[in-house]
């Protein structure tokens, strides 16, 4: 059986906890750079959301492909090395010195703003929700309106594809067109899951769906577009070199091209953000890794700096030269158990510092697997002081452990720091009715949640939870 410590270990022995910030990129500046986006032009008023909505489904597999690959390179943009700029506030604590939201690599920054987030998790391709999600807090029409006093931000944190929602494509779609095309780039933050992250899982059909949404049951990809024999001929070798198998015959290599092209955006898409009122928003939890390795023994309690925790969540590149090959391939492979502790880790209020997670996988002789960790109060405790934040926000975890207390059905939280949501919790299903066509079965009690942007976070009860 592989140690459930095997996972958590720096390779090559390098102890990434001592590494200064500047390290990890050029310089630290105290101006902004200029982003990757600032050339992206802003469309017209009179936005529908209906017709949006059917822009979004309509498109066949090739348009679709190169679409979500434009998205992705400019997600790739802010992975890349970056000086992340830092500023002084009446002397004291240091902040991130930008005016709106910001992403730096799997980081996204939202300062202090006059409005409000409306958060939702583990969506599961239910597109329904976010419809009814828009409709009611009106959320395109503030986003044209772009009143200074009521700024509007929308972020999934999450698992929007797989399980028995077949429209996960679509809200993906929807959102970056949004964000990219429409305008409203620091408004809208898809965060990735460990869903997003897994083509293993979206192809299981136990536990997935997200495969044969694309490449089945989504019926504009089915509509004729132009083929690309290089393409197709690249796809099949990828399936193989990924599944170990062949790619079975009678699956169109286009729409596992673009079933692809899905999952390298999301490896791209952020994986934490933090707002200046307080707040740290994830998909799973905290990391253990790195800086952050001390959670792991409580008698080595030595939190890293603001400037170093943001660094490291960043998870941008390393200035050139810095590091040699073997460094290099040693901190990607210490990035990977970032991304996995972000996206997996679980909530458990029994314990007090970071344990290997045993919980979400075995192998094939029946022993768990660790992914991610389990974190408790202490260890999340300090993690949120890093960072000046009160108030985890996150998903993933579907049953409330001990001791947690579930005010909303898909909605628990715990120790007055830690709110878990699952919007989809009791999850919506799709039925078969024959002949290939699904009836969609919506479950009432559908939750999100509501962020006040302007106020200080002091604890859960700063966060307000609305049912559909």
């Amino acid at each position: 059986m592989t140690s459930p410590e095997h996972h958590r270990q720096i390779p090559l022995g390098i102890d990434a906890s001592t590494l200064a910030p500047e390290t990890l990129c050029d310089s630290v500046r105290q101006t902004v750079e200029r982003s990757p986006f600032d050339s992206l032009s802003v469309s017209g008023k009179s936005l529908d959301l209906q017709a949006l909505l059917a822009l979004s489904q309509s498109r066949n597999c090739m348009d679709a492909l190169h679409l979500i690959k434009s998205y992705r390179d400019l997600l790739q943009a802010t992975h890349e090395t970056c000086n992340i700029p830092f500023g002084r506030k009446g002397g004291a604590h240091q902040r991130i010195d930008v005016a709106r939201a910001t992403q730096f690599g799997d980081l996204v920054y939202i300062p202090r703003t006059p409005g409000y987030a409306y958060v939702v998790s583990d969506v599961e391709g239910d597109m329904t929700l976010i419809r009814e999600i828009f409709k009611k807090e009106r959320i395109l029409e503030r986003l044209e309106r772009n009143a200074p006093n009521d700024q509007v931000y929308f972020i999934c944190l999450g698992d929007v594809v797989d399980r028995d929602g077949y429209q996960a494509s679509q809200i993906v779609e929807f959102l970056l067109d949004l964000k990219f095309n429409r305008g409203f780039l620091p408004n809208i933050h898809l965060l990735a899951g460990n869903h997003e992250l897994s083509p293993l899982i979206q192809i299981d059909d136990n536990q997935g769906g997200f495969f044969k949404e694309v490449v089945q049951y989504r019926s504009s990809y089915a509509m004729p577009g132009r083929r690309d024999r290089e393409l197709e001929h690249e796809v099949k070798e990828w399936f193989y070199e990924t599944f170990s198998c062949e790619l079975p015959e009678d699956i169109a290599p286009g729409r596992v091209a673009l079933w692809r092209e899905f999952n390298e955006l999301f490896r791209v898409c952020p994986k934490t953000i933090i707002t200046e009122n307080g707040l740290v928003l994830c998909h799973g939890g905290l990391t253990d890794t790195g800086p952050f390795e001390f959670l792991r023994d409580p008698e080595k309690w030595n939190k890293p700096s603001f400037e170093h925790g943001i660094q490291w969540l960043s998870n941008t590149g390393f200035a050139p030269g810095s590091l040699s090959e073997e460094e290099s391939t040693a901190f990607s492979l210490l990035r990977g158990i970032l991304v996995e502790d972000i996206t997996w880790s679980d909530w458990r209020p029994d314990v007090t510092t970071t344990q290997p997670n045993l919980s979400r996988q075995i192998d094939e002789a029946g022993n768990p697997v660790p992914l991610g960790c389990y974190f408790g109060p202490e260890a999340l405790s300090h993690y949120l002081e890093t960072f000046g934040a009160k108030v985890m926000i996150r998903g993933h975890q579907k049953g409330a452990p001990d001791g947690a207390r579930k005010p909303r059905d898909g909605v628990w939280h715990s120790h007055d720091m830690i709110v878990t949501i699952n919007s989809s919790a009791p999850s919506s299903s799709w039925q078969e009715e024959g002949k290939g066509n699904f009836r969609e079965v919506i479950q009432p009690a559908h939750s999100y949640l509501e962020i006040d942007l302007t106020r200080a976070v002091r604890g859960v009860t700063d966060v307000e939870i609305h049912s559909l």
